[in-house]
């Protein structure tokens, strides 16, 4: 029940989004826009879900699962947020080939947070 109540607030936003990335005539700009606000969306539903979990652990009713990531993907995404302001910074980002472990759900929440004072 608790996670319904969450995650109801956020369902408007992905309608909205949803509608607006079907119109055809959406500047590029903006299209990269509601790509962002999805992605947003989707990783507060993740946090919420995150936050349910820690009860679900503290109770021992759950069980950790982990798996590869794609570093490179994940810091894609991370840049895509505040590319803006990258740009005007200047910033240049370099990849090289790499993976991590990480919890099988969980994307870029931690490295998102930590990369947003930076933006």
């Amino acid at each position: 029940m608790l996670s319904h109540e969450l995650r109801t607030p956020l369902t408007p936003v992905v309608m909205a989004v949803a509608a607006l990335e079907m119109n055809a005539d959406l500047p590029g700009a903006v299209r990269d826009d509601m790509k962002m606000i999805r992605r947003n969306v989707e990783l507060e539903v993740k946090l919420i879900d995150d936050l349910l979990d820690i009860s679900r652990i503290t109770s021992g009713k759950l069980r950790l699962a982990f798996d590869r990531l794609d570093i490179n993907e994940l810091v894609r995404q991370v840049c895509a947020t505040c590319r803006s302001n990258i740009r005007q910074k200047g910033i240049q980002l370099h990849l090289r080939p790499g993976r991590i472990r990480r919890r099988s759900r969980r994307r870029s929440g931690p490295f998102a947070g930590r990369c947003s004072g930076t933006c």
